[in-house]
């Protein structure tokens, strides 16, 4: 700082692999500069620590030389690293690594999926799913002593500690709440809600609403059931289905700015978690990639099925929805199935599954998805491209794509093909509309005006599409 960026120092690059991502951070005790190594989207992490010297950057001691397991750097404990890792342990532990690369466990791997790891001055705090619902425990500094706290929510926003405090901060949604804010004990256990730090409504007050938890039985897909608690749910609903299947990311019952308008309008709100998530740990996240990302759209398709088939909804009042990962589901659900849905709503959405890796950062995404330049990863891909499964005289839902002119993530040109070939494609009476937001890329920093309006135009086709009519006030 404060001199010519020619005078800096290169520390480290990989010039020979420009799809390694490198992340440092400082050690909280400033003796040691930590790096994590990725490859792409590949939660395999490489680990070394760079000894700080008053002389600089000694050389870098080699924790972890090798793709294989997923590491994470929680903190310093003595001369050991806390880790969290999926070594041995699909569902995750926390560990004490020595430099040499020895693991041993602080924390054991449990039934439940390891989300995240903090270091509290009383010990670390763990937040896990259980069954896809997050649960925050407290431990002792040797990992005994496990206290499950207090504070419910659908989500996790934001979790917040550091190894010199006591304190642990803790931001949690629900589908109609944005953000529900805490500050715990560590020591205690003891929670105080932070209503102050949650910003107003704006006059809307959402209705009270049901959660419930389902399973498709066949190839046992979990979902998510939301609606309102006021009403009549007897007969079948308008219904709006949800999902996204990959990259290890789980989908949980939490807050999404469209969701609070469809649930006051009287539909019924679907969430589903698919493989290729992280819900259930890596086990799931490798039924759901590669050669297995058929496994993805079976899941959507088979929750859609049940829906039906237990009466919740209909094929002529089922929408569904997703953003990129999951508008490529989206994208693959409505070509496989067409019969099975009034609407899709496929956002930003990876739908040329032959070329997605010659765009930005679109390569990164072959961990999950293959490489079209690997012949049998290329007819793994064009099974399911979106774009390729369309065909000529076929009946498809009412569609509307939406996408941003500047994404940088998943350029356009995977919507505009797509909606391109489904006009010429379709043959029925319904619509087939793009929505292009300008100046905007893939979604993050949209002003709350700009996203209102996205969500507006998306559930108001997608209500008239499968006769959602709000219930008089």
């Amino acid at each position: 700082v404060g001199t010519p960026q020619s005078a800096d120092e290169l520390v480290l690059s990989f010039p020979e692999n420009d799809q390694y991502f490198i992340t440092p951070e400082v050690s909280e005790d400033d003796r040691y500069l930590v790096v994590h190594i990725t490859e792409g989207t590949d939660p395999a992490t490489r680990l070394w620590v760079y000894p700080i010297t008053s002389d600089g950057l000694g050389e870098p001691v080699k924790v972890v030389d090798h793709f294989a397991d997923e590491i994470a750097f929680v903190r310093m404990s003595g001369e050991d690293l806390v880790l969290r890792t999926d070594r041995d342990a699909p569902r995750g532990r926390v560990v004490l690594a020595s430099l040499d690369g020895t693991f041993t466990d602080l924390v054991p791997e449990g039934p439940d999926t390891l989300q995240a790891v903090r270091g509290t001055a009383s010990g670390p705090a763990t937040l896990t799913l259980v069954d896809a619902q997050p649960v925050l425990t407290l431990y002792a500094p040797d990992g005994s002593d496990a206290r499950v706290v207090d504070a419910p929510g659908g989500g996790v926003v934001g979790l917040d500690a550091s190894p010199e405090y006591d304190e642990l901060f803790v931001g949690l949604s629900t589908a109609t709440d944005p953000t529900l804010s805490y500050v715990v004990s560590a020591s205690t256990g003891d929670v105080r809600a932070l209503p102050e730090l949650v910003r107003g409504s704006g006059g809307f007050a959402s209705p009270p609403i049901t959660v419930e938890r389902r399973l498709e039985p066949g190839r046992e897909v979990p979902y998510f059931v939301i609606s309102r608690a006021d009403l009549d749910y007897s007969s079948p609903r308008p219904t709006l289905l949800y999902g996204y299947g990959g990259f290890r990311i789980p989908i949980l019952a939490d807050y999404r700015p469209g969701w609070p308008a469809w649930l006051a309008a009287g539909g019924v709100l679907v969430i589903a978690n698919l493989r290729g998530g992280g819900e259930y740990g890596s086990d799931w996240h490798q039924a759901g990639r590669l050669k297995n990302k058929q496994n993805v759209f079976d899941d959507f398709i088979a929750v859609a099925e049940h829906l039906r088939d237990t009466g919740v909804t209909t094929p002529a009042q089922l929408a569904i929805h997703g953003r990129s990962n999951g508008g490529l589901l989206v994208g693959a659900a409505m070509t496989q199935r067409p019969d099975l849905f009034a609407v899709a709503l496929p956002g930003v959405g990876v739908m040329d599954m032959l070329r997605f890796h010659l765009f930005t950062v679109g390569a990164a995404w072959a961990s999950d998805f293959g490489h079209p330049g690997d012949l049998e990863q290329f007819e793994d891909l064009l099974a399911y491209s979106p774009l390729h499964r369309l065909c000529d005289g076929t009946s498809y839902p009412a569609t509307l794509v939406v996408t941003g002119d500047h994404d940088d993530r998943v350029v356009p040109l995977h919507s505009h093909k797509f909606i391109a070939a489904l006009q010429h494609a379709q043959s029925a009476s319904v619509p087939v509309l793009t929505r292009i937001e300008v100046n905007t890329g893939h979604g993050f920093g949209k002003p709350a005006a700009m996203i209102a309006s996205e969500w507006a135009d998306l559930l108001a086709f997608a209500a008239h599409h499968v006769g959602l009519v709000p219930p008089e006030q």
